[in-house]
């Protein structure tokens, strides 16, 4: 099934970035806590909700794309990051931008794009509802509902190279409900 240098489907180098990605996210947004004697909180929090929901947000479009028939990693933008963390140290509008599961099919068909594209929103939709139920017994986690609602609203947003671009040309109805159910629902909770 896997070779040995692949973990559930992963390569070393992609779980690797995958982590390193997720560590300097965090730190980008725990960066304005790093005076605080208790910043290490702020740090396992935001690693477990911005981590959690980027690490599967990326998954899910490598595994949709695997299930299409699809050659698929995620590869980390060094430059990215480190733009991100610059600008959060200058105090410019904050712009993250990690990487990118990058997937390659033969004859790949405007639905395997749209496919590929959605599912990384909708699990940070589904992410959400369950943070959300579980709120209702662990009041902290409510955290973990508006994070994955902003990581799916700002990657439906229909501007290159973000998964929007690529689900609004696929079927502007689907791109519709799920940006407007990102948009809204964190003012209606």
């Amino acid at each position: 099934m896997y070779s040995k240098n692949e973990v559930f489907g992963f390569s070393v180098i992609e779980l690797k970035e995958l982590l390193i990605s997720a560590l300097a996210i965090t730190f980008i947004f725990v960066y304005p806590y790093l005076r605080s004697p208790d910043w290490w909180v702020a740090f396992l929090l935001y690693f477990f909700f911005i981590g959690l929901g980027f690490a599967i947000h990326e998954s899910a479009h490598k595994f949709m794309a695997k299930a299409r028939g699809a050659w698929s990693e995620f590869r980390m933008w060094r430059q990215g990051l480190l733009f991100a963390l610059l600008m959060r140290v200058v105090g410019g509008p904050l712009f993250i931008a990690p990487g990118a599961t990058y997937w390659a099919k033969r004859n790949a068909t405007p639905e395997d794009q749209g496919l590929v594209a959605v599912v990384g929103p909708i699990s940070n939709i589904v992410l959400a509802g369950i943070f959300f139920l579980s709120s209702l017994v662990i009041p902290i986690l409510a955290i973990g509902t508006y994070v994955n609602l902003q990581l799916a609203m700002f990657n439906l947003l229909p501007i290159p190279p973000l998964d929007g671009s690529k689900v609004i040309k696929w079927n502007p109805i689907i791109w519709g409900v799920l940006f407007f159910t990102s948009l809204l629902l964190p003012k209606v909770l």
